[in-house]
């Protein structure tokens, strides 16, 4: 609620005691002064000798940090500590577990706290912690010991929380979308052999899983399919249109003659794209390229109906019966 502070007089958001924070900020490093002049005493410091307010002994905190670093890193220090932990384990673990049992609220809220204020220093020191090869074999040890344990966890947490994880996953994806896609082709570029052995060790299993996927999201595939389909026919049509000029001669004369592909194209027909490319090039009258192909067509000299339905397809659209023809305009 916004009132008029009793100290400052200003109108500000007052949340108790008709003070604003500010006023009682102040008031609280006047009472903390006010402390350490009653309370603590000024010193000097036995070991570097500044004068500073101590409250207990005769040196000051720098000091007792830098010894206490000393001592915990050297390594008879250590091997105290873990003889005192082996023998008193169990009374460790039972009273670690009682605190956390009283005081888990408070322990979270700290915690919460001291993350927020130093959130990046967190994570820049968890990264390098887990770049270093100790903790990477540790920990390619207690997963090879705890392997099903943890899968079965996985799963456990995964059925919970199933909508959470797909949504996180697509909020990450749609974020840095452009990254990960540059990622997957250089992956795919440098281990371009290491995927074909992968493919053909487990050619079974991998084509199971793709039915399996396909059969429950059908309607998905299908749409995904259409897509492909029409961006690759956009990429041919602007870069290899004689592919597109290959296929529908072919595909035009099984129409006519109402017949189903039972073979591939090359095998059909007994030449390549190439092969078309270079003897409808020699044919081109003035103004004819492949990019207004459209505007022309492909002719066959001696017509499809004069054919009988048996005729086999290399015979029907055979190179010496196809010629490039301006389209007539109705």
């Amino acid at each position: 609620m916004e009132k008029i502070c009793n100290k400052c007089g200003e109108i500000k958001e007052i949340k108790k005691n008709c003070v604003c924070d500010v006023c009682l900020k102040k008031q609280a490093k006047i009472y903390r002064d006010k402390y350490k002049l009653n309370n603590v005493k000024e010193k000097t410091c036995s070991k570097c000798g500044k004068i500073e307010y101590i409250k207990k002994g005769s040196v000051c905190k720098d000091c007792t940090d830098k010894r206490n670093k000393i001592y915990f890193s050297n390594p008879e220090s250590k091997n105290k500590r873990k003889l005192y932990y082996e023998n008193n384990k169990e009374n460790i673990l039972k009273k670690s577990k009682n605190y956390w049992k009283n005081n888990s609220e408070k322990k979270k809220t700290n915690y919460n706290k001291y993350y927020e204020r130093n959130r990046e220093k967190i994570i820049e020191r968890n990264s390098k912690y887990q770049k270093l090869d100790r903790v990477k074999k540790k920990k390619k040890i207690f997963y090879n010991e705890n392997k099903e344990k943890i899968l079965n966890k996985n799963e456990q947490n995964y059925l919970k929380n199933k909508e959470k994880y797909k949504n996180k996953k697509k909020e990450y994806y749609e974020k840095n979308k452009e990254i990960l896609l540059l990622k997957k082709k250089e992956y795919r570029i440098k281990n371009k052999n290491k995927l074909k052995k992968y493919y053909e060790n487990n050619k079974d299993d991998i084509n199971k899983k793709r039915k399996l996927f396909r059969e429950i999201n059908l309607e998905h595939c299908l749409i995904r399919d259409r897509k492909y389909r029409k961006n690759d026919y956009i990429k041919l049509k602007k870069n290899h249109p004689y592919i597109i000029a290959w296929r529908t001669v072919l595909r035009n004369s099984l129409k006519r003659f109402g017949t189903i592909k039972e073979d591939k194209t090359i095998n059909l027909l007994g030449y390549s794209a190439l092969d078309l490319k270079e003897h409808l090039e020699k044919q081109f009258i003035s103004g004819m390229t492949w990019s207004n192909y459209g505007q022309w067509e492909i002719d066959h000299i001696k017509e499809i109906c004069t054919f009988d339905k048996e005729t086999p397809q290399n015979i029907v659209n055979s190179l010496s019966n196809l010629q490039p023809l301006w389209k007539k305009i109705i």
